[in-house]
């Protein structure tokens, strides 16, 4: 926990990763952040059955599959807006 809020650290394909969660509940919002150790790779993001509700200015979205920026590879967000 990081100032109260989640914060996960783990390991893919050899990238570190670190993954902040918050809730801006004003607009019914999870926000999540991700900070990744540098990589010549493409890094994607799958949004799974309900990407309908993602968005992020971070990249451009193939379906549910978000491609990151080449440029913003290292600390981009993703908004996923909570349907009640």
């Amino acid at each position: 926990m990081v100032h109260g809020q989640p914060e996960f650290l783990y390991r893919i394909d050899q990238l570190d990763v670190r993954h902040q969660i918050t809730f801006q509940p004003e607009e019914d919002i999870i926000v999540q952040k991700f900070f990744l150790s540098k990589t010549e790779n493409k890094i994607f993001f799958i949004g799974g059955e309900n990407s309908q509700n993602l968005s992020s200015e971070d990249g451009e979205w193939r379906g549910n599959a978000l491609l990151i920026d080449p440029v913003r590879q290292e600390a981009f967000t993703i908004f996923t807006q909570v349907i009640r």
